[in-house]
């Protein structure tokens, strides 16, 4: 195995912790939240869900096409913001030979603070003639938030296929599962929640044109799972469709739509 050990501080792209605190956030100000301190009243509705769904894929919050373009670029070669060492193109990578690289990202604030590490491994496949077709890709981290009155503590994981990397092709075309779990502690009107919830995307030829690594087409199903710490659960399902122009709309299961934009 060969491995790249990168540090980087970067707040605006902190991918697994924006999601989990964006999703938290989502949930716990959406929910009931009088003075009892009967935790039953705590509910999570389908648009609380749909949201937390669509801040946790949006590039922009850091989400799972956040990852999936950073797994394209770990294959083109670039460098991104801090990196001391950028990593090599996909040609230069060893046809069958696993690769890994690590991150470190910590920031604080006036109220948060917030720290994550997470590693990605891959590996290239390529034809008779040495010339890569495809690579396999999967990514693991774990990430901490505090601040007033919460703490969350997130994982994210991921597994990537793209195919697509002959320079004939114009085009990635990418298969990926990403699951996001988090555990959130709250403190509102001098009552403690805790809640865990469960987002998993599972993504079947998503298309991304090479020259801007634009969302050509391509959909994913997800799955959005809540409970809380008096054991109320809460289950929503979807789907996601990719129009282009960086615009997409979650269908969930009930026929409610949710539109999508960065």
């Amino acid at each position: 195995m060969k491995k790249t050990n990168i540090k980087r501080v970067l707040f605006k792209n902190n991918k697994t912790l924006l999601v989990g605190f964006a999703a938290m956030t989502l949930i716990f100000t959406s929910c009931s939240s009088d003075d009892s301190e009967d935790q039953t009243s705590m509910e999570i509705t389908e648009e609380t869900a749909a949201n937390a769904i669509l801040t946790a894929v949006s590039p922009e919050s850091g989400g799972a096409l956040a990852f999936t373009m950073e797994g394209v670029a770990i294959l083109e070669g670039e460098s991104t913001a801090n990196k001391t060492t950028p990593l090599a193109k996909v040609g230069a990578y060893e046809c069958g030979q696993e690769y890994n690289t690590s991150y470190s990202v910590s920031e604080e604030s006036e109220d948060f603070s917030v720290a994550m590490d997470y590693a990605w491994t891959w590996m290239v496949s390529c034809d008779e003639m040495s010339m890569p077709l495809s690579a396999w890709l999967s990514l693991a981290g774990t990430g901490v938030i505090t601040g007033p009155n919460m703490a969350a503590n997130t994982t994210h994981e991921a597994t990537m296929s793209i195919s697509g990397l002959e320079e004939s092709s114009d085009m990635y075309t990418i298969s990926s599962e990403h699951l996001i779990e988090g555990v959130y502690e709250v403190v509102a009107e001098g009552n403690e929640y805790r809640f865990t919830t469960s987002i998993n995307f599972i993504t079947e030829e998503l298309m991304v044109l090479k020259a801007d690594r634009t969302v050509s087409s391509g959909s994913l199903t997800v799955s959005f799972v809540g409970k809380a710490s008096n054991g109320t659960s809460y289950n929503f399902s979807g789907t996601i469709e990719f129009h282009g122009n960086q615009t997409g709309t979650l269908t969930m299961e009930s026929g409610n739509t949710y539109q999508l934009s960065w």
